[in-house]
């Protein structure tokens, strides 16, 4: 379900978990919308700027941040190239976060803080390009609040082992981005960071993931 950013979107709305307006297209569609006029017809209610996204992939490849009318096809095209499907989000602005949930239960929440830009597959994978808090330094009902929101997630997709969850806050309110139900596992990965925060460290985790595999 989670590697469907459409249909995981329309359950945490469902589930009252606050999600980015989004509109979903379809490859066949790509004829009927090849101008950028075409294109911010059938987004109008989103307006700009968007995030255009595949609608199954991983690692923010083929993303993009449309900020003016003339990036739209462009993004469109490259979000594509990498799937039959595309996510169009509604941009929101705001400081970037994930959930662990390990068994069941949230782990401290991480904030991620990029150098440069967002957090894009150069940021995720270039050590030094963004600055990770583990704990995230925020208000604690802020912190609870991603903590409720991702064990609501994580119990409406029907997950088991461990997943990230991932959110916005845009200084006033919490807004899901999507779900990772195999998020990385390198030295600049999220979830042992998470998990290193209550002691557990690398083996430990590996081995509770293993047994509930």
């Amino acid at each position: 379900i989670t590697m469907d950013k459409y249909t995981a979107k329309l359950i945490a709305r469902d589930i009252g978990v606050p999600t980015a307006d989004f509109i979903v297209m379809h490859y066949n569609m790509i004829e009927d919308y090849n101008t950028d006029e075409d294109l911010m017809g059938f987004l109008s209610n989103l307006g700009l700027p968007v995030v255009v996204k595949p609608n199954d992939g991983g690692s923010s490849v083929g993303v993009s941040i449309v900020k003016q009318v003339d990036e739209l096809k462009p993004a469109v095209e490259l979000a594509f190239r990498e799937s039959n499907v595309v996510l169009v989000e509604k941009y929101i602005a705001g400081a970037e976060f994930a959930v662990t949930v390990l068994e069941g239960k949230a782990l401290p929440v991480v904030e991620i803080k990029p150098v440069e830009g967002w957090y894009d597959y150069t940021n995720k994978y270039t050590e030094g390009k963004t600055v990770y808090v583990a704990p995230a330094e925020i208000d604690p009902a802020l912190s609870r609040l991603l903590q409720v929101y991702a064990t609501r997630l994580w119990q409406a997709f029907d997950l088991k082992g461990y997943a990230r969850v991932d959110f916005l806050y845009d200084g006033d309110q919490a807004w899901f981005l999507e779900a990772n139900t195999l998020p990385g596992m390198t030295s600049l990965s999220l979830t042992p960071m998470a998990a290193k925060t209550v002691g557990i460290d690398f083996a430990k985790l590996l081995e509770i993931i293993i047994n509930n595999a």
